[in-house]
């Protein structure tokens, strides 16, 4: 069965991006070659993205082609998405909805780009099976967090923190 997984850098205090909704932040930190292959790693385990609107518009913005033509992309949105195609597609179900359809079909890992909004969801549904964060040492005081309010406590499993020159990168999985 497939599994969904978070990965991504957030800031020490918990936040995906600034106010801004920008992560230039994370340029301040050289990126070690152990992040890069770690990258490699993972992306060697995907073969679909989910990814809200905001977070999508940025990773666009930043290449000249969107870099993962080769993924199932599936992006929340309210707006029109100009560039839908049949790799990039706008979800009618909820993430959650999605996720258990899509877990029970054949395939690689599922991506959780985010944003917090999507990521909350799926924890609070029990469909987030896994988080590979990487940390970075900044606090950034406000922006948009990788976690929104829950109405219960949920608890993962801690299966290794690395250091990756001044990146911290936790893998957590669902308990």
């Amino acid at each position: 069965m497939r599994s969904a997984v978070f990965y991504g850098a957030i800031s020490l205090d918990g936040y995906l991006a600034d106010r801004d909704q920008q992560i230039d932040w994370l340029e301040k930190f050289e990126v070690p070659d152990a992040i890069n292959q770690a990258y490699t790693d993972f992306m060697a385990t995907i073969d679909t993205l989910i990814i809200g609107r905001n977070s999508f518009d940025y990773v666009a913005s930043q290449f000249a082609e969107y870099p993962y033509p080769e993924l199932m992309n599936y992006v929340y949105t309210s707006r029109p998405l100009p560039q839908a195609s049949a790799q990039i597609q706008v979800p009618t179900q909820t993430p959650t909805e999605l996720v258990k359809s899509l877990k029970n079909q054949p395939g690689q890992d599922l991506w959780i780009v985010g944003g917090g909004r999507i990521v909350t969801e799926l924890i609070a549904n029990q469909q987030l099976d896994k988080m590979i964060i990487q940390v970075a040492p900044i606090l950034l005081g406000g922006g948009y967090r990788l976690f929104e309010a829950l109405n219960q406590q949920t608890q993962f499993e801690l299966v290794s923190v690395v250091k990756m020159g001044q990146y911290t990168e936790m893998t957590l999985v669902k308990k």
